[in-house]
């Protein structure tokens, strides 16, 4: 693996912090005007930790004195706190999704959807992340609908499974591009 790909997923981190721990505050926010404040907080306490394990993670990347072995390792510590992280939205969504009578639900399958277009946009330049985070992210969300019995449930988890595929198809799609595009770079180089 090269340095660009490492750089790549790198930065990614700092956003997913971002993205993680500010839109969270929101459950908070949600739960306490709900009276059901603490399952947010238990979470976003979860969250807080898991993105001090990602910020030292940034931190930690030093490409230029890193061998490759620690490489290897850096990267496969990255993997386990992207799994976390986007668990702990997963975990979210079932614990809000029930939330019918306060509205919650809908935030919680926005947000449990929205997780997993940014998992798919910025994590696609490694298939060991995107595509196991992807099915953590949708897996439940269809669950979900096909548990409300219901006719348009069943559309729901119908199109669940739908933007699941158009999910892993872009994000192949721009993982080929990027290893197309640094395959004829090399060749290029070499060519010249």
């Amino acid at each position: 693996m090269n340095n660009k790909f490492h750089s790549f997923l790198h930065q990614q981190i700092l956003v997913l912090l971002v993205l993680s721990l500010f839109p969270g505050l929101g459950y908070i926010l949600l739960g306490w005007i709900y009276d059901d404040a603490m399952p947010a907080i238990i979470w976003y306490v979860l969250v807080v930790i898991t993105s001090i394990w990602g910020y030292r993670l940034h931190r930690a990347f030093l490409y230029k004195t890193m061998t490759r072995k620690e490489l290897a390792q850096w990267n496969q510590q990255l993997r386990w706190f992207c799994y976390t992280l986007f668990s702990l939205w997963t975990l979210i969504f079932l614990l809000y999704c029930k939330e019918t009578e306060s509205k919650l639900h809908y935030i919680a399958i926005f947000t449990q959807i929205g997780a997993s277009v940014v998992a798919s946009t910025l994590l696609y330049s490694d298939k060991k992340l995107y595509v196991p985070i992807l099915v953590i992210m949708m897996v439940p969300l269809t669950i979900y609908f096909a548990g409300i019995q219901q006719w348009y449930g069943y559309v729901l988890c119908i199109f669940s499974y739908v933007f699941l595929g158009v999910l892993l198809y872009g994000a192949n799609s721009s993982n080929k591009l990027l290893f197309i595009g640094r395959y004829l770079r090399e060749k290029s180089i070499f060519f010249m």
